[in-house]
């Protein structure tokens, strides 16, 4: 065997027995294969690494696996002929993505009973992201949508819709942040920040247990002390979106409504080894009560099946989390961080 197959060879043990989401990027190939597979044909999938197996983490919208029938949770077992337990991120989705009009076959393990299931699939570019939408519904209560983290302009766009919202006079807000897993951790803070006095603590982070930490604390701009107000959060909330929930509900700044997020909030850096890519993670983000997202995953105060109901054509208010959200503003729900396990008591 040639040196460079036998050095990769020991790199991708060490590095997959280390963290699941450590990468090893060939020359050549694209660091963020998540997004630049999506600028081709692609599957639409997200994938995240959940219980020890990758599993789909998140759908697209209008997307070949949305059209196939892949679902949230299905855990990935082989792609083609090809099994991924040992694969890097990367290279699954480079074995997701190709030129439009390619079929892909996943298998995959469903349900609790594990049901084995084959799904072909079409791959298609990705027309869009949906970003930030917003809405008045039920009697002005404010509704708003970060589906994604606008890479370019984030801060501006949901400033810009905030205050649009708020000027007329609403009685509440709805902040959904269901299937939300693109984005860069220092977002989820920038959306928090936007509703926190100056000089909270939103959360931190630290290479290992011992490490000092990195602190985020709010800012002395402009908050909006909008009440009441509710974060919808489901399964598929990941990443940047789980530090912003985090800091939410230890801050006791609104309810969070839903079900656990996915366990995702680590820290990612790249470097570069013989023309190659090494990304690893260097660190865990925590909650201002200390409490590790990793894996964990945030707990909401009022637990609540989600069903996946952004990617229905149905309307917003049929959506089950919204109406009940809308119930609890509509009755001035008191925030005072009641357990989710007494549902008879709120």
């Amino acid at each position: 065997l040639r040196p460079e197959i036998l050095e990769e060879g020991a790199i991708r043990g060490l590095l997959l027995a280390a963290k699941p989401y450590n990468d090893y990027i060939s020359t050549g190939k694209d660091a963020d294969s998540k997004v630049s597979s999506m600028k081709k044909g692609s599957s639409g999938v997200l994938i995240g690494h959940k219980d020890r197996v990758w599993t789909v983490m998140s759908i697209i919208p209008d997307s070949a696996a949305q059209k196939a029938g892949l679902k949230i949770g299905d855990k990935i077992y082989q792609i083609d002929d090809q099994m991924i337990q040992n694969c890097y991120l990367s290279e699954i989705y480079g074995k997701l993505s190709g030129q439009p009009g390619e079929k892909r076959t996943m298998t995959i393990f469903r349900g609790e009973k594990l049901e084995q299931v084959s799904i072909e699939m079409e791959l298609e570019p990705i027309k869009s992201l949906d970003y930030v939408t917003s809405k008045i519904i039920d009697d002005n209560i404010a509704y708003i949508r970060v589906a994604n983290f606008n890479p370019d302009k984030f801060k501006e766009e949901f400033s810009h819709t905030l205050e649009n919202l708020l000027e007329k006079d609403v009685r509440g807000l709805i902040l959904d942040l269901r299937n939300n897993c693109i984005g860069e951790i220092e977002q989820g803070f920038e959306l928090c920040d936007f509703f926190l006095e100056d000089g909270k603590l939103m959360g931190f982070y630290r290479r290992n247990p011992e490490s000092s930490e990195m602190r985020f604390l709010s800012s002395d701009h402009q908050n909006y002390d909008v009440n009441p107000l509710i974060i919808l959060v489901d399964s598929s909330t990941s990443s940047a979106t789980e530090v912003a929930v985090a800091a939410f509900k230890d801050l006791k700044r609104g309810l969070i409504l839903g079900e656990s997020t996915f366990g995702k909030a680590l820290h990612l850096e790249t470097f570069e080894m013989n023309n190659s890519l090494l990304r690893l993670v260097t660190g865990l983000y925590y909650s201002p009560n200390g409490d590790s997202i990793y894996k964990n995953g945030i707990k909401p105060q009022i637990e609540m099946k989600s069903e996946s109901y952004f990617l229905t054509k149905k309307p917003l208010e049929e959506d089950p989390l919204v109406v009940r959200a809308i119930e609890l503003i509509t009755a001035h729900y008191v925030f005072d961080n009641q357990p989710a396990e007494k549902p008879s008591e709120l």
